[in-house]
This record gives structure tokens, C-alpha cells and sequence, in this order.
């Protein structure tokens, strides 16, 4: 079976993506994810970032694998999405993780730029401790 990075990789793309996972074994948590962002690539903005539960990250992400975020051309179909999108989950999150992401729902709606493209999203998810994930999507119009 191929790695979750090559098969974001050769999922369709309409700009550019991020997946990576970092550690930083700073005792402060918000500055950690803070430092977290800044390796991901991301402005740093606590104020920007919204926390969510499981459910509505997997569906936000499930979104994003889904259609691209100007046009919604489809990347894949929706059944892999969510096979993708849990296969990441389950690669990355523990009990105790927390989700975020730039959006305040799900996939459509209301954000806020991390980045200098023209859309962005993706979430963020806290592993164990220290342990930091991403996938993030990025569009010009």
C-alpha cells in the first residue's frame, strides 16, 4: 500500500499542498504550536485558527481531498477522500488529540489566510506530546 504522502501526491492538484509532521518539545504548549506553524510553513496567528472536534476536522479535510477550494473541480472521488482523510487521522491522532484548521465549519464557508495564497486551508492535528500534523492546501483564482 502506498504511504499517505504519495498518495496525496498523486492526488489531482490546483496549487499547492503541505503535509508534514513536526515535533517541538517546548514545555509551553501555545507557543509550541505557534513554532508548529511557523515549520508547517504558516503564519503564526493564534487568534485565526479555530479548534474543532474530530468529526468536523475529518469533514473539513475530507472536503479539502475532495474538490479544490476555487473552482470545487474534484481532486478524487468523495469515498476516497474519507478513506484518505481517516487513513491520516489514524496515522496522526491519539485520544487526546485536538483538531484545528482556518475554517470555522466545515469545508465551505467562512476562513482566514495562513498563507500569501489566495485560498488556503487544511487542519492541524496534535498527536502525542509535542507532535504536531499537516495538511494544507493552497489555490490561486
Amino acid at each position: 500500500m502506498k504511504s499517505l504522502s504519495a498518495r496525496l501526491a498523486t492526488t489531482k492538484q490546483f496549487g499547492a499542498f503541505r503535509y508534514s509532521v513536526v515535533y517541538d518539545s517546548n514545555q509551553d504548549k501555545e507557543q509550541a504550536f505557534v513554532c508548529a506553524l511557523r515549520a508547517f510553513g504558516l503564519e503564526p496567528e493564534p487568534l485565526l485558527h479555530f479548534e474543532h472536534d474530530r468529526e468536523t476536522a475529518l469533514s473539513i479535510l475530507t472536503g479539502l481531498l475532495w474538490k479544490d477550494m476555487v473552482h470545487e473541480y474534484e481532486r478524487m472521488p468523495r469515498a476516497d477522500a474519507e478513506q484518505l482523510a481517516q487513513a491520516i487521522f489514524a496515522e496522526h491522532a491519539v485520544a487526546s488529540s485536538k483538531y484545528f484548521s482556518n475554517r470555522k465549519a466545515s469545508f465551505r464557508g467562512g476562513w482566514n489566510a495562513f498563507t500569501e495564497s489566495t485560498v488556503d486551508s487544511g487542519v492541524i492535528v496534535t498527536g502525542e506530546e509535542g507532535v504536531y500534523s499537516c495538511v494544507w492546501f493552497e489555490e490561486e483564482d
